[in-house]
């Protein structure tokens, strides 16, 4: 166990220590070729997209979550109402209490 949080450690810091090597070649004045610059933006655009992918990520499991519980709660709602018709019209009150007394049990 402790491998494996010095190894996610170690892998954290060379990722980092990428990142603020592109920031440091982007920020000071060399002579570098484009290319190289442009695979500078590059990895800094797909790290920064990533930041922003991992952010929302919790904005999702609520709003799949608020989703779930708005589709139970409308079929919950049409039982309910549908139940409530079929007792409204129903000639025996009694016949109606009896059956659900037996599903239930």
């Amino acid at each position: 166990m402790i491998l494996l949080v010095l190894a996610s450690i170690l892998k954290f810091m060379l990722i980092y220590e990428r990142v603020l090597n592109k920031f440091i070649m982007l920020s000071a004045t060399s002579k570098r070729l484009p290319v190289k610059k442009m695979t500078d933006n590059i990895v800094l655009g797909n790290y920064f997209s990533q930041i922003i992918t991992l952010s929302t990520v919790p904005l999702q499991v609520l709003l799949s979550v608020w989703s779930t519980l708005v589709a139970n709660l409308t079929i919950l709602t049409g039982m309910l109402v549908f139940i409530s018709i079929l007792l409204v019209a129903s000639n025996d009150l009694s016949g109606v209490v009896l059956i659900y007394v037996n599903t239930y049990n």
